[in-house]
């Protein structure tokens, strides 16, 4: 704040915190609000600088959250035992959207949010162990599954980051893949196609589309401008193109 950093206690040093799983931080009359969820022990929020624990509702013994996205002021939590909201400090399971899932272990959530005709159009990502899908309007749908993604209990979580050109990336800290929607099969993503290291630890796609990929290696940017290649067998008259005029914005005339 005002160029300064200022430090914040994660409240009083009775309450275990555990492992962190995700923060988030938005502002409610110019006051910021800290969302911290936590592995097992639930969530932490800090409002008007006071601290409170919310515990989560996982039932079966051994739950844990292993994601937390946000959209507008609601957060949902994906963990072992499917998916959560938290609204106005209350959490609740989404009962008809776990029942559509292949399973309710999930690994990692993202949030893709665009405006459409009819307002805001929110997809909710969801990964498990060997699936991944999307909600939308309270409808799962599967774009990918069986493919070999490598778990170790000893990390319960994973990635997951869509782009608007429908690029999916997602995996964990062991192997990371990507897919896009209209050509949903998983391909693998490490040294031999060019990055740093094996798997991710974060993935982040920038104002400029373009999409960034954190490992144990170090970071690697897939830039958002890439090369486009037409042929005849995307409908040009012939291979060998001699001219190109642009006459209006988007709009091209190729000449053989």
């Amino acid at each position: 704040r005002n160029n300064k950093w200022e430090t914040y206690s994660m409240g009083p040093k009775t309450s275990p915190v555990g492992e962190l799983i995700g923060f988030d931080v938005r502002y409610e009359a110019g006051e910021p609000v800290f969302v911290i969820a936590t592995s097992e022990n639930g969530i932490l929020i800090n409002e008007k600088s006071h601290w409170r624990m919310i515990r989560h509702p996982l039932t079966r013994p051994g739950g844990y959250i292993s994601g937390m996205i946000r959209t507008g002021a609601s957060y949902f939590l994906a963990s072992n035992q499917g998916v959560f909201k938290l609204e106005n400090g209350v959490v609740n399971p989404l009962t008809e959207i776990n029942q559509q899932l292949p399973d309710q272990t999930l690994v990692a959530i993202s949030v893709t949010e665009k405006c459409g005709p009819k307002g805001p159009e929110n997809r909710i990502w969801l990964l498990g162990k060997h699936w991944i899908g999307f909600v939308q309007q309270g409808k799962f749908s599967l774009l990918a599954s069986g493919f070999p993604m490598t778990n170790d209990t000893s990390y319960q979580t994973g990635v997951i980051c869509a782009s608007e050109r429908g690029n999916v990336y997602f995996g964990n800290r062991f192997q990371l893949f990507y897919c896009n929607e209209n050509n949903p099969v998983p391909q693998k993503l490490g040294r031999e196609e060019g990055l740093t290291g094996e798997g991710a630890l974060a993935l982040m796609v920038d104002r400029e589309k373009n999409t960034w990929i954190g490992g144990l290696r170090g970071l690697a940017c897939i830039p958002f401008t890439r090369f486009i290649n037409l042929n005849m067998s995307d409908g040009l008259y012939d291979n060998e193109v001699s001219s190109a005029l642009e006459i209006r914005p988007g709009e091209y005339v190729f000449g053989h």
